[in-house]
């Protein structure tokens, strides 16, 4: 289920859905689903394998395989908005002042939890849910180069070599997860790549009227910026020789498989009146993410722009 499918139907809290989403494009692709009290054990991908030859009279080795879990604890992620009752004296029509300022709240809300989305870490905030950075298995992360892959402009034989080596890379990481929904970037590595890949490149029209690149039929998605101003998927990774690198992250989304997102109710609105000199609004969700399937999740790390 979509975030706006979880959440109550009212016309408030679907505005706020809508503002949060056009800001946090992980919402445009990831799926929800629900669950009662706090926590979860969703089950993981099967395991079982099998499939070998034997003799007459034989019989195949013991084979015996477990469902295996994952674990969800859910994490309260939201604020709240205050307006001061003192513009009622100065002439403002607060009613208006409040959905103005609720509307940019929601950008913002929403810009703050695409960073969580991919940089939350409960060992540096307990508070916090892991996100995919934190996540991604070792076994899933492709290395652009060991001492990173500086990837020029320009059509000299060696630029193109680093290019194709990219484009290479590229590849291998959709292979590995297996039909991702998306590629996540930023914005000077999608650059990088619609500029040097023209010939590979498609667009497509998303829900909102954008036109998207494609990749291999993958849409390329900008992982942009928190709300104040840092980069989601920063170009400062330190790499080999490089203090400039960056990475690019493959995500395949599902409704309580691949990576998902648990939650109990969706995004809530609560609307508290009044409160001391303030009048209150109350945004909140609880959610967060779990894994549920080790190649729905890939990293291509090493990634250099001159």
């Amino acid at each position: 289920m979509r975030l706006y499918e979880i959440s109550s139907r009212d016309s408030i809290t679907q505005n706020c859905v809508a503002l949060m989403t056009e800001n946090a494009s992980v919402l445009r692709f990831g799926h929800f689903y629900p669950i009662i009290g706090s926590a979860d054990t969703p089950r993981k991908i099967a395991s079982a394998t099998g499939g070998q030859f034997r003799a007459i009279n034989d019989s195949y080795p013991t084979n015996q395989v477990a469902p295996v879990f994952g674990s969800v604890s859910l994490k309260i992620y939201g604020s709240k908005l205050e307006v001061d009752k003192a513009y009622e004296r100065r002439g403002k029509d607060i009613p208006s002042e409040r959905a103005r300022q609720l509307n940019n709240f929601m950008q913002e809300l929403g810009k703050n939890f695409q960073y969580e989305f991919f940089n939350g870490k409960t060992s540096t905030n307990v508070k916090s849910f892991n996100g995919v950075r934190a996540l991604v298995p070792s076994a899933q992360i492709i290395t652009a180069d060991e001492s990173g892959l500086l990837i020029p402009l320009g059509i000299s034989d060696a630029a193109r070599t680093t290019q194709q080596k990219l484009l290479e890379k590229l590849r291998l990481l959709i292979n590995k997860v297996n039909k991702p929904d998306a590629l996540f970037m930023n914005e000077e590595v999608l650059s990088r790549i619609t500029t040097i890949a023209a010939e590979y490149i498609q667009y497509t029209k998303d829900d909102f009227g954008n036109y998207v690149p494609t990749f291999a039929g993958v849409p390329l998605i900008p992982a942009g910026y928190s709300a104040d101003g840092t980069q989601v998927l920063p170009q400062n990774e330190l790499f080999g020789e490089y203090n400039n690198a960056s990475s690019i992250i493959a995500i395949k989304f599902g409704e309580e498989a691949d990576l998902t997102m648990a939650t109990s109710t969706g995004l809530v609105i609560d609307d508290l009146g009044l409160v001391g000199n303030h009048y209150v609004y109350s945004v909140e969700m609880d959610a967060d993410l779990a894994l549920l399937n080790n190649k729905a999740l890939g990293m291509l790390i090493g990634i250099v722009l001159e």
